[in-house]
């Protein structure tokens, strides 16, 4: 089973501590009460994204969850279920 993804704001947070802080992973992810394999998962899909701090004028969070993880599920093609 999938793990369930933090809140978009958490991964702001995560980029902008990262960016604006001498804290390393692990107290990034003691600050934010996240693990530190969380943290730098994200900063993993950030950095493969092309995504900085300070966020582009304009991004919201649908527009970052989507360069970060891709198109939701719904647009991904589905195989259909066994009978």
């Amino acid at each position: 089973m999938p793990k369930k993804r933090v809140a978009m704001r958490v991964l702001w947070d995560v980029l902008r501590l990262s960016a604006e802080s001498d804290l390393s992973v692990r107290g990034i992810g003691r600050a934010l009460g996240i693990s530190h394999s969380t943290v730098l998962g994200y900063l993993r899909r950030a950095k493969a994204a092309g995504v900085r701090w300070p966020l582009p004028e304009g991004m919201t969070e649908a527009k970052l969850k989507a360069l970060l993880y891709g198109p939701p599920e719904s647009a991904r093609e589905t195989r259909p279920l066994p009978d």
